[in-house]
């Protein structure tokens, strides 16, 4: 016998949208409502849309007591809808045809049980040349005693001067699969001529989320209950810490997915349901790039300068600064350029070669693990789109510089592949 359940759905209809179509009636999403299959636990909803006969982009939430499950948790879907879980490419538009539209969600497999009587559905829709969630929010509020992390999408952009962006949610940015050129033309300044800045193609096939902001030790300290910091402001991107610590001890994660008990990722993983992670090593400079091709992530034209876009050594008084004070680049990510190194999550290539590569990811070998960016102690060479150093998983010594060693200036930048 089937046995279903009817709970309250919520719409959402969202505002004309700049550039869009020239419609004479707002795009609108009515009559809203779910039943749960208590067998199977698939939720069906069903909706209206209507947007003169135009297709838009329409995505579903969850919630409980009011509060998203997090749109990792929404994955499992068919039907009338344009995006699932956390996917930007998604399924796309749905048509405005007069018919009354269909999502099947499978809870399931996405939630494992039946929802109660305190949970809405909300179902959005956007036009189709101002899709949604350019952003993914983590919010680790409730700390390290949270049983789970929100996570959410959104339009807004983070403002730096928000001391929640910094603080107590992460946020990371949606970028596109694409190609571009690794390393560096032999006339730039400050080149490495040993082989590791050789130019090539790379292709990479899967978008992925950057984090907008390096992890700070005000985040880190949410998730772990307390930092290894010394004084520095709780803005500031977290630093003093080992690869080893973040990961745990003799894991190599561009091997393996597998993390240590206890350690960052793994917390922040079990939190979120994400697979988050470091970046590779091509997928940090294609984001630090933006798609420049210049030392710094700004054109050669541009009026702005390496002081707009980092602390160095030269503007940086020898000590951290926090997070987001600097220009973004062009995919608005803060701090790509100076303040702390950070990791990237497989080992250093030291000849990279001539040919095209896709999805490069080197899991063994090399001197230590890849550290890239700058840091507030170096110069503006060091700072370079391309420049490339290492790191031994289990240093951590103020003594010596960053390119080779061990150092305590390097920092950590979250990263989600769409797979």
């Amino acid at each position: 016998m089937k046995a279903c359940m009817t709970l309250t759905g919520t719409a959402l209809a969202l505002t004309f949208a700049a550039g869009a179509v020239d419609l004479t009636e707002p795009l609108t999403v009515s009559n809203v409502r779910f039943s749960q299959d208590r067998a199977t636990q698939r939720v069906t909803v069903n909706y209206e849309l209507a947007n003169q006969g135009e297709p838009a982009w329409v995505e579903m939430d969850v919630l409980t007591n009011g509060v998203s499950i997090g749109m990792q948790h929404v994955s499992s879907v068919s039907g009338d809808i344009s995006r699932y879980g956390l996917d930007m490419v998604g399924r796309g538009p749905v048509a405005d045809d007069g018919l009354e539209k269909t999502i099947v969600w499978d809870a399931h497999r996405d939630w494992h049980g039946n929802l109660g009587s305190n949970v809405t559905v909300e179902v959005s829709a956007w036009y189709t040349n101002s899709p949604p969630g350019v952003y993914m929010v983590v919010d680790l509020s409730e700390g390290a005693a949270a049983v789970r992390y929100p996570v959410s999408l959104s339009t807004a952009v983070p403002d730096p001067t928000d001391l929640s962006c910094v603080s107590n949610k992460l946020w990371l940015r949606y970028i596109t699969a694409g190609t571009f050129t690794q390393g560096s033309p032999e006339t730039e300044a400050g080149r490495d001529t040993t082989g590791r800045e050789t130019q090539h193609q790379v292709t990479l096939t899967k978008p992925f989320y950057a984090g907008v902001f390096e992890l700070t030790r005000a985040q880190y300290r949410l998730v772990m209950g307390s930092d290894p910091g010394n004084g520095e402001t709780m803005t500031c991107p977290l630093n003093k810490v080992k690869f080893y610590d973040f990961v745990g001890t003799n894991i190599n994660p561009a091997a393996s997915n597998t993390v240590v008990a206890g350690t960052f990722l793994a917390k922040i993983r079990e939190k979120t349901g994400l697979l988050l992670n470091m970046p590779t090593d091509a997928q940090w400079e294609y984001a630090c790039r933006a798609g420049t091709t210049t030392p710094y992530n700004v054109e050669t034209n541009a009026t702005v300068t390496l002081d707009d876009l980092a602390w160095y050594s030269k503007n940086a008084s020898n000590k951290v600064h926090p997070v987001g004070q600097k220009r973004p680049n062009a995919w608005g990510l803060y701090d790509m350029h100076g303040n702390v190194l950070e990791f990237c999550r497989e080992r250093l290539n030291t000849s990279l070669g001539s040919g095209a590569r896709t999805d490069p990811l080197n899991m063994w070998g090399g001197s230590g693990f890849v550290i890239r960016g700058g840091v507030f102690s170096e110069g503006a060479g060091d700072c370079r789109s391309a420049r490339r150093g290492w790191r031994a998983p289990s240093e951590t010594d103020p003594s010596s510089t960053w390119y080779g060693g061990s150092g305590q200036n390097d920092g950590f930048r979250l990263w989600l592949t769409v797979e």
